[in-house]
């Protein structure tokens, strides 16, 4: 039978004061009592009221709402041990491959400054960012009323810690429009981007004419399997989905999908385009360190481990003892879940990954 959370939080009401966070204490925990079973309803309430002060009410409710539709679609009975724990678990699982994919995000848009840089250079010269055809009008307006911003601010704070009466803060304020009105010396392209943050970068993809001649943008991609361009609009479907999960990771959102899979394919897809590969290159940074992109499809993984488990297969290394925990090394990064390169995840052990790391993406190292 349902507990009756209305009664519970009217019984902690002068204990816990806040009538908002009693509320939606309420909401939350009568949803999460459908995904399984949970402690005593007193002390289950003031837990869950407390993780209400450090997680919006709303952001819960669709977390828990997406475990409930997972179980629904995997026809999973309910949870068998403490539901809310289950979800405190989403919320943590989630930050954990949110590091990941923004890590690989971060290498996804270096890259793709650096060849933007170099087409344009190659094209209008290492001054492009003052030449109107080379910059989409957004960028530039958005540059533009950064520099005025600043300087707004600049004689905003000269006119608050200045004595009254002081003279010496008009010649400064008169200095501050002076610079502001002049043409600034010119950027290399390389500054100039490095600068813009990835939806200003998205723009020059989207502009048509650095898409085409003589500029053709494209150029810097090319498909793996067929050598063609690939098209304007799948470069967009790319770049749109790696922004929007970077945006929900920058601003806290785990709403929507608790996982990265289809960030990871985008990301993928675009190193794929410019000719490598997003493992090769992610797990080059540091071979000791565990940023396997693995763990971004942990949910289609599940299967894998359960057969891994069942079979007491272990770490991939001959005459390996070393148990639990082990991790799920790509030899690849897949750019959809029908890529063949989720056919050769092998099992390793912390210790041994780094060997086997260590000899494929620095056999000099090794």
């Amino acid at each position: 039978m349902p507990t009756d959370w209305q009664a519970t939080a009217e019984s902690l009401a002068g204990e816990l004061t806040s009538a908002t966070y009693r509320d939606a204490t309420r909401d939350v925990l009568a949803r999460v009592e459908e995904l399984g079973p949970l402690n005593a309803s007193q002390d289950e309430f003031r837990r869950v009221y407390k993780f209400l002060h450090w997680n919006e009410p709303a952001r819960v409710l669709s977390v828990v709402e997406e475990l409930l539709q997972a179980l629904k679609r995997t026809g999973q009975p309910r949870i068998k041990n403490n539901a809310w724990r289950y979800a405190v678990g989403a919320f943590d699982s989630w930050i954990c491959r949110a590091r990941v994919f923004y890590l690989a995000a971060g290498i996804v848009e270096g890259a793709l400054k650096s060849r933007v840089d170099e087409r344009l250079t190659d094209v209008f010269g290492v001054g492009w960012p003052d030449d109107p055809n080379a910059v989409p009008s957004n960028v530039r307006k958005r540059v533009q009323d950064e520099q005025v911003r600043q300087a707004i601010e600049a004689i905003g704070r000269a006119l608050e810690f200045s004595e009254v009466g002081d003279a010496r803060v008009l010649d400064e304020i008169a200095r501050i429009i002076r610079e502001a009105s002049q043409s600034r010396p010119t950027q290399s392209g390389s500054e100039f981007i490095s600068k813009l943050d990835f939806g200003l970068l998205r723009s020059f993809f989207q502009a048509r004419r650095l898409w085409g001649s003589p500029v053709k943008l494209q150029a810097i991609f090319h498909d793996s399997e067929s050598g063609a361009e690939p098209l304007k609009s799948a470069v967009e479907v790319a770049l749109d989905t790696i922004h929007k999960l970077r945006n929900e990771i920058a601003h806290y959102r785990p709403s929507g999908k608790l996982n990265f899979g289809d960030g990871l394919f985008a990301c993928a897809k675009i190193t794929g385009w410019l000719k490598e590969d997003l493992q090769h290159i992610y797990e080059s940074i540091d071979t000791r360190v565990s940023t396997e992109l693995s763990s971004l499809l942990d949910s289609a993984l599940a299967t894998l481990f359960q057969q891994a488990f069942a079979r007491r297969a272990g770490c991939v290394t001959d005459g390996c003892g070393i148990g639990q925990p082990w991790e799920a090394l790509l030899d690849r990064a897949p750019t959809s879940l029908s890529d063949e390169a989720l056919e050769r995840i092998v099992l390793a052990c912390q210790y041994h990954r780094i060997e086997i790391r260590a000899k494929k993406h620095r056999p000099d190292d090794a």
